[in-house]
């Protein structure tokens, strides 16, 4: 009975949702981790742009699920990413990321839980094959970094990113899962140092 419910509970939720628009919106929490019966009900905001959403965090979500395709907008200044993949590659993600001028807070972290191996915000990849130039990402506003991901993302991420340096970084870099990163461990930590010493050279 208490399934029954929730299915229909969320079915007028996200029905309800969808069919309107929300200009007002300015924070947005979306985790579907717990949820499966919502990935029946993708693009849930319906085709309406949050235009004056600041404050977008999304766990367990994938491509295929968010809430809005123009989800990614100028106007947020904070940004929080758990698992789940939300691009197709590590150059989309910067690209989606360029956009973000106004950000003021980026967090990375696909701590998953119970997940066994949880999925990146992006699929796996060669950094010596990355394409994004290095310091071509602009955010001029960014206070705060945290990232806490595996070494090659935050290799990735601090090489091509151009921060103010007043801006507090927090960074973790892990162990890749399994075969996920075909660099060793010793020259990803040797990527970021120098990405370190160029950011603040």
């Amino acid at each position: 009975f208490e399934s029954s419910r929730s299915n229909w509970l969320s079915h007028k939720m996200f029905t309800f949702l969808a069919a309107r628009p929300a200009p007002l919106l300015e924070h947005l929490h979306v985790e579907l981790r717990w949820h499966d019966f919502s990935r029946a009900y993708p693009a849930f905001l319906g085709h309406h742009t949050p235009i004056a959403l600041h404050h977008l965090m999304l766990r367990g979500i994938d491509l295929e699920h968010l809430p809005c395709a123009n989800l990614f907008s100028t106007t947020l200044t904070s940004l929080k990413l758990g698992f789940g993949q939300l691009w197709n590659s590590i150059e989309d993600f910067f690209v989606a990321l360029s956009l973000l001028p106004s950000l003021e807070f980026l967090n990375i972290d696909r701590d998953g839980a119970n997940e066994p191996h949880p999925a990146c915000v992006v699929p796996d990849f060669n950094i010596n094959q990355v394409t994004t130039a290095a310091r071509s990402v602009a955010l001029p506003n960014l206070k705060k970094l945290e990232i806490l991901e595996t070494a090659d993302f935050v290799a990735c991420i601090m090489r091509c990113v151009a921060f103010p340096t007043s801006a507090r970084v927090k960074l973790e870099a892990r162990e890749p899962h399994d075969d996920e990163s075909v660099v060793p461990m010793r020259d990803l930590v040797g990527i970021i140092v120098s990405a370190i010493n160029a950011h603040y050279a």
